[in-house]
């Protein structure tokens, strides 16, 4: 089971912990081995605020025989919306950063001169990333996606002391991953800084 705790086989919900051996300390992708009446027919599905799948059905007609089953599920619209959002309100508050290459954020400007005295760079979001999610692992990641910052600041050359008003658009990407905490809320961890190409 990949991507969700809570399944359900036959419309009866249940949870990884309920099932498995190690309960609360049972790890996403360990199986999860379930004795079930042979032969009889069985579909495992999804419906949470997370993540969904129509469902895998499989056919238990031997008995005393494993029969295996792979379920990967695909994230909600809902939890999508919410990524894009969490990761939407990231970017504005490294925008909020009165600096050039403003701390633990995908985008930053380098130069080879100076501020000019009594300015700060000013930055704003252009165009926010399109984020999609895919699996990865027993957890979520969304890949690097391209988005813009702007910035406008004054610089001044270090050689001849002129001061240079720039104002330009800086592409970058972003990715990160999506942990699924034990209590059902999700943990965001926005990629390392990158510039894009």
């Amino acid at each position: 089971m990949r991507g969700a705790d809570v399944f359900a086989v036959n419309g009866f919900t249940m949870d990884r912990r309920q099932v498995s051996v190690d309960g609360m300390d049972a790890r996403p992708l360990d199986p999860l081995p379930m004795l079930v009446f042979t032969p009889g027919a069985y579909s495992v599905t999804v419906d949470t605020n997370i993540a969904s799948t129509a469902g895998v059905r499989v056919l238990a007609d031997t008995a005393l025989a494993s029969t295996p089953v792979d379920v990967q599920t695909e994230p909600t619209e809902k939890f999508i919306e919410v990524v894009q959002q969490q990761v939407a309100d990231f970017l504005d508050k490294c925008a909020e950063k009165e600096v050039l290459q403003p701390t633990a954020c995908p985008f930053g400007l380098e130069v080879q001169n100076r501020l000019a005295p009594g300015t700060v760079p000013k930055w704003s979001i252009v165009t926010q990333p399109d984020i999609t999610i895919e699996p990865d692992g027993s957890n979520w990641a969304f890949p690097a996606t391209r988005a813009v910052a702007h910035i406008d600041v004054e610089i001044q050359s270090l050689f001849d002391g002129e001061v240079t008003a720039v104002s330009e658009d800086v592409p970058f990407e972003v990715d990160g991953t999506i942990t699924v905490l034990p209590d059902g809320t999700v943990s965001i961890r926005v990629g390392a800084p990158q510039q894009a190409s």
